[in-house]
């Protein structure tokens, strides 16, 4: 019984430090002016970011807002702030971090 207990303990703490390991996914939410989910902005936006190492997934979230989910390994907000910017894309504001 005792074996059984400090396995399933092992287990259980080898999976909480994967994760830890593991987490370095963030979200950051950018507003950018004239983007709606139809409109060529965010389209341009969506061409940019497809072609970024480390993004992941981003969406409209309307009011102008984009959430983007990206690997904190790969690349970091200055790297996409950069890219959206040389494809004449400019977020406006500060950069707000959900996750």
């Amino acid at each position: 019984m005792k074996r059984i207990l400090i396995i399933f303990l092992a287990v259980i703490f080898l999976f909480s430090f994967s994760e830890l390991v593991c987490a370095t996914e963030r979200i950051v939410q950018l507003t950018i002016p004239g983007c709606s989910s139809c409109g060529g902005t965010f389209g341009m936006v969506g061409s940019i970011l497809k072609k970024s190492n480390g993004i992941k997934q981003y969406e409209y979230k309307g009011h102008d807002l984009v959430n983007i989910t990206f690997d904190d390994e790969r690349t970091t907000i200055n790297i996409i702030l950069d890219e959206l910017k040389k494809g004449e894309i400019n977020p406006t504001g500060d950069p707000v971090y959900i996750k």
